[in-house]
């Protein structure tokens, strides 16, 4: 994909103390085609955040690819995503950190939104069955 990066939802850097499961994290089902803008910027920076909270909680964290027919882009003949989703959870102190929506395009944003709202934009529940005290706001 000239124009696009294939991304890790989970990034190997996370995964660095085990061998065996940094591995995984180049597996196929880990990586979809995110645009070098998004992979380079945004969702690297929220990776690097994230893992900065990490050092301090436990986190548990829910992410994937979103596409919308409507919407549909096809390179070389991949599905590309539309946008990436991110869940942060505290394990620590039960707090939702963020729900995190980015574009996928050459000119990437970020913007949080309510799990429910996220959602029903992905169309199925998450089942997340924590107990949410709140949001954190950034």
């Amino acid at each position: 994909f000239p124009s696009h990066d294939i991304g890790h939802l989970v990034p190997a850097e996370d995964f660095a103390y085990n061998c065996s499961l940094e591995k995984l994290t180049f597996t196929l089902y880990n990586r979809l085609p995110q645009t070098k803008e998004l992979n380079r910027g945004p969702w690297k920076a929220r990776e690097t955040t994230t893992r900065n909270l990490s050092q301090r909680d436990s986190l548990l964290i829910f992410c994937g690819g979103y596409w919308d027919s409507k919407k549909t882009i096809i390179v070389k003949g991949m599905i590309i995503p539309v946008n990436y989703w991110k869940v942060i959870y505290d394990l620590t102190t039960n707090l939702l950190i963020s729900v995190e929506v980015f574009t996928n395009t050459a000119q990437p944003i970020s913007y949080t939104l309510s799990l429910k709202k996220l959602e029903k934009m992905l169309g199925y529940s998450l089942n997340i069955s924590i107990p949410v005290k709140k949001v954190k706001t950034k």
